[in-house]
């Protein structure tokens, strides 16, 4: 079984990821956008359900570098205002 991969935006421009709230809400919309990108999992053929959690694997861990920067970015200002005080 050959899986199909695309590629799924995913926008947190409305989202304040300086709190716990916000970052919740980026995880969720990461976590529809992997199934988006990726077959279902619950597949009853045992070779296109492995498939499907490879990609959803890998989704994830292209993923893991720019959530982290985005989440970085968002408290650069609040650390940087904390040290000219």
């Amino acid at each position: 079984a050959q899986t199909v991969r695309q590629d799924v935006q995913v926008s947190y421009a409305d989202l304040d990821l300086t709190r716990a709230a916000g970052v919740a809400a980026l995880d969720r919309r990461l976590g529809r956008a992997v199934m988006q990108a990726c077959p279902d999992a619950a597949s009853a053929q045992l070779a296109e359900a492995l498939a499907a959690r490879r990609c959803q694997r890998a989704a994830r861990a292209g993923y893991a570098d720019a959530r982290a920067r985005a989440i970085a970015r968002a408290a650069a200002p609040a650390r940087l205002a904390a040290r000219t005080q």
